[in-house]
């Protein structure tokens, strides 16, 4: 179910002028982050909260205009 909003939301983001796609995720969700990284998301921040498990992960996914 998850695939499903990459799959519909990538069209959305271009048709509406948006370069790119950010995502901020957990760090204790690691099914969440290979989703991300299977979906072509690249991490760019790690955010540090004391402990691993309240770290956030900023991901960010270019997006060129032409692409279908």
């Amino acid at each position: 179910m998850a695939q499903r909003l990459p799959e519909r939301q990538e069209p959305w983001v271009r048709e509406h002028g948006f370069a790119a796609i950010t995502v901020k995720s957990m760090n204790r969700s690691p099914a969440m982050l290979r989703l991300l990284i299977l979906n072509g998301c690249r991490v760019r921040l790690a955010a540090h909260f004391g402990t691993p498990a309240r770290e956030r992960i900023h991901s960010i996914k270019p997006l060129s205009r032409n692409a279908s």
